[in-house]
């Protein structure tokens, strides 16, 4: 799992990877995960969970389709939907929200 944290954005994150990193066979790496929904779905939720807190945070604003593709989801409306999902609001959303409850908002 730290590897998996460390290298969430690596386009190298694959099972063959994560296999060779952790000596680890395929069927014992998925059963290891079976709690988790499955190693796939493990990361794909690392990676929106990583893409909420940069969406909400005070950094500079990148666009939603770049942080999609650098989440590596295979299109906005992809990312869209996962994010919804799993969050229950889409990605657009959850930015404005905590743009509104920042100190710092006012509004036009």
């Amino acid at each position: 799992m730290q590897h998996i944290e460390s290298h969430l954005l690596s386009p190298d994150l694959c099972v063959e990877t994560l296999c060779a990193r952790s000596g680890c066979s395929r069927a014992t790496l998925y059963r290891l995960f079976e709690g988790e929904g499955g190693l796939v779905c493990y990361i794909q939720r690392r990676r929106l969970h990583r893409a909420f807190v940069e969406l909400v945070s005070d950094a500079p604003r990148r666009r939603i389709l770049d942080i999609a593709l650098d989440s590596h989801f295979a299109s906005e409306a992809t990312f869209n939907r996962a994010f919804r999902r799993m969050f229950g609001l889409p990605p657009g959303e959850a930015r404005k929200n905590a743009r509104r409850s920042s100190p710092d908002y006012s509004p036009a």
